[in-house]
């Protein structure tokens, strides 16, 4: 569970584990931050051990590892799940624009982006995922993904996206760091004679042993 809300007054020991909780019981500060105390021992006036009080609040994007510890950047920053007080598992910027340095020409082999009109939509098309998707299914659900049983135009089933979220879905569907390291050792290698010493010529390779010319995979 990417939040953790745990919020105990110091004075009565009452907890709340929610936020719905925490704005009925505790109530909130300027900062966004829950009081020290719950409402009825703050309006009683009720004096408290601070090493007693404990007010944890915390929401980590499940993308990017962003984190925040109060109400107002939670509601802000995540948003909630639809008609809940949850917060989401993921920020706005990685549900939207995600990372301005991922690649189409990095995904993730066996999968497919690519546009998807139909008679329904003649503006603006959205775009489908397609292809081997099983293991990014919580993460593309999260996002605003819509899984299709039968897309139109289509064989099989995918995810349908509004264009928005373009950024996001490559983002999500980067290679590893593993992945891209395997790829450049077998690049940096000439597949005629097996080589290493070759030389980058932007999008090809030349074997400076034995001269061949091999195009770089993408």
């Amino acid at each position: 569970m990417p939040w953790i809300i745990d919020v105990r007054c110091p004075t009565c020991a009452t907890l709340a584990n929610d936020l719905d909780q925490v704005a009925s019981v505790f109530g909130l500060t300027r900062s966004g931050k829950p009081r020290k105390q719950c409402n009825e021992c703050f309006e009683a006036g009720l004096e408290y051990d601070l090493a007693n009080v404990k007010r944890v609040v915390n929401t980590e994007c499940v993308f990017c590892g962003k984190s925040v510890d109060n109400i107002l950047d939670i509601r802000s920053d995540f948003g909630f799940v639809k008609k809940t007080t949850i917060p989401r598992e993921s920020c706005r910027g990685c549900r939207t624009t995600g990372n301005p340095n991922a690649s189409l020409n990095n995904l993730v082999d066996g999968v497919e982006l690519s546009d998807y009109a139909n008679q329904r939509r003649s503006t603006r098309p959205p775009f489908i995922v397609t292809g081997d998707t099983w293991e990014y299914r919580n993460a593309l659900k999260e996002i605003g993904g819509k899984f299709v049983r039968e897309l139109e135009g289509h064989d099989g089933p995918g995810w349908l996206f509004p264009n928005k979220r373009r950024g996001a879905v490559i983002t999500i569907l980067q290679k590893s760091e593993i992945e891209k390291d395997d790829n450049e050792e077998i690049a940096l290698n000439c597949k005629a004679c097996q080589s290493s010493v070759i030389e980058d010529y932007g999008l090809y390779f030349i074997c400076t042993a034995c001269g061949n010319l091999q195009h770089k995979e993408f």
